[in-house]
């Protein structure tokens, strides 16, 4: 099930494909369920989509993540990631596609953006930690990997808030993603 809903201001309505970084990482032989483990990263010239997938913006995000509710069986590790993202963006392209309208923005802008989320991971063959967060510092992972490394994402939900200061460009989008 899939619940989408998205506020945006801008010359026309707007709306914002979001990003969404986490990670999974190294596994430690002490790990008991319900451990918890929790790490930084920073990511570097991170493509971000929009609706239509063409990259519209390179982003420059720090993201903080907590890990919790680690537990282990014999399909792999299954936990939940709590993160806040807090960055800026620059534009690559003079059009924005929202989910139901384009709008224009100028090339090469630069803006800020935060963000909160929580991902539910299953059968994953890595449990996150700090190391493996690190070895992605600098890089652009896909999501798929560093989140659920041999798993899989069961939910999915997050806030994103970008503004481009000194126009009316300002995008929040909140999103609930359930796989079976």
């Amino acid at each position: 099930m899939r619940t989408r809903t998205i506020l945006a201001a801008a010359a026309a309505p707007a709306a914002l494909a979001a990003i969404l970084l986490g990670t999974a990482g190294q596994a430690g032989a002490a790990v008991t369920p319900s451990a918890h483990a929790e790490g930084t990263i920073q990511l570097t010239q991170h493509d971000d989509s929009d609706f239509s997938g063409q990259n519209w913006a390179l982003d420059n995000i720090t993201q903080h993540q907590v890990i919790t509710n680690i537990q282990q069986d014999q399909t792999g590790y299954s936990y939940t990631v709590q993160y806040d993202d807090h960055g800026t963006f620059t534009t690559q392209v003079a059009n924005y596609v929202g989910s139901s309208s384009t709008v224009a923005i100028a090339q090469g802008a630069h803006g800020v953006m935060d963000a909160t989320g929580t991902v539910t991971v299953t059968g994953a063959n890595q449990i996150p930690d700090q190391k493996y967060l690190k070895s992605l510092d600098g890089s652009s992972p896909g999501e798929s990997a560093v989140l659920a490394p041999g798993g899989q994402i069961t939910s999915w939900n997050y806030d994103y808030h970008y503004k481009i200061p000194g126009t009316s460009f300002v995008a929040e989008q909140s999103n609930t993603v359930n796989t079976p």
